[in-house]
């Protein structure tokens, strides 16, 4: 059994590129963790208990951080950091999509939570193609289990891959929680050309797609605002056609941001690019994509949803560099020349 170690995703000492991930429907964010040996066995039935995880917890479950377990062009599978992707939030009507990219294949997703335990959607990463691998880091590391939900046969089922052994209780609300996914996998919707279409990336790859930030002092609130009025309410007329277009699906290499105002309880205020992964009706759900210097409680890759009426600005960000929209952006450009 080989010993796999979480990797950072970041470019290598000598300037060469880490492979990036490209990941459609998946919340990003930030996180920060020990490096972690994190052994993990597959289809080793002598370790195997028969079917797992907690019933009525007294503490309610967290996760503290989630990876992906792949392979970059022959070589061996190791763990690679997924900024923001989170499985215990995610709602059932959220698939997961994972696609790797630049040689990248994805083995499995990798979960560390408060508990080996799992949850009621869960059955999302199963359905999306990988096993899910719930893994706990407790300072007793004797108590530390690692469980796998897995799709097998057309069926669901978990695996206890090592640590204290279940219980009776544990043993019942996994069994409920299987029975559960085999039921919401067979009611599953179709993906919608909108969900086909929405690729999440990470940070770095956000930065390198959206319009640069070009941050400017605001000495006048007023007169920034009457004198930015007429270009965004021409980037809210011309709004709704570039929202069809990502509905229907953008072709690939194209990205759709917004832009709106972020806000902190101490009244301050930012404007920042969304990288947007989904509508639903008026409701914008995205990544900020901007590189935060004066609000607090916000930061870069972070998931934030708002309505359609906080819009000040849209851009399509093309493959060769061009982009559509960003009216308000570009008029402030002009302000600072």
């Amino acid at each position: 059994m080989s010993e796999l170690t979480r990797q950072n995703r970041s470019p290598s000492p000598a300037g060469g590129h880490t492979p990036s991930l490209i990941g459609a429907r998946i919340t990003v964010g930030s996180r920060a963790r020990p490096r972690l040996r994190l052994p993990l066995i597959f289809g080793a039935a002598s370790l195997c208990a028969p079917l797992l995880s907690p019933a009525t917890p007294a503490e309610p479950l967290t996760e503290q951080s989630c990876a992906i377990l792949a392979t970059h062009e022959g070589e061996k599978p190791a763990i690679r950091d997924v900024p923001g992707l989170a499985i215990l939030t995610r709602a059932a009507d959220d698939p997961l999509i994972l696609r790797g990219a630049d040689g990248l294949t994805i083995n499995a997703v990798v979960c560390w939570r408060s508990e080996a335990r799992l949850a009621e959607n869960d059955y999302l990463v199963a359905q999306a193609g990988f096993p899910f691998y719930v893994k706990t880091d407790l300072e007793d590391g004797s108590t530390n289990r690692t469980l796998v939900l897995e799709r097998v046969n057309g069926s669901f089922r978990a695996r206890l891959l090592s640590g204290p052994a279940l219980s009776d209780a544990e043993r019942q609300e996994i069994q409920r929680l299987l029975a559960l996914y085999d039921t919401k996998y067979q009611d599953r919707p179709d993906p919608s050309p909108a969900v086909r279409g929405t690729e999440a990336p990470a940070p770095s790859e956000l930065s390198a797609q959206r319009p640069p930030d070009k941050p400017q002092a605001i000495a006048d609130a007023t007169a920034y605002e009457a004198k930015i009025a007429p270009y965004v309410a021409q980037a809210r007329k011309t709004y709704p056609q570039a929202k069809r277009r990502f509905l229907r699906g953008l072709p690939r290499g194209y990205v759709f941001f917004v832009t709106t105002r972020l806000r902190d309880p101490k009244e301050h205020w930012e404007q920042a690019f969304i990288r947007v992964r989904r509508i639903q009706g008026d409701l914008i759900t995205g990544v900020i994509s901007t590189q935060l210097s004066v609000v607090d409680g916000y930061r870069m890759g972070q998931v934030y949803s708002f309505r359609e009426a906080e819009l000040l600005d849209w851009t399509i960000a093309n493959p060769d560099g061009t982009e559509e929209g960003n009216v308000v952006g570009k008029f402030m450009d002009t302000q600072v020349r």
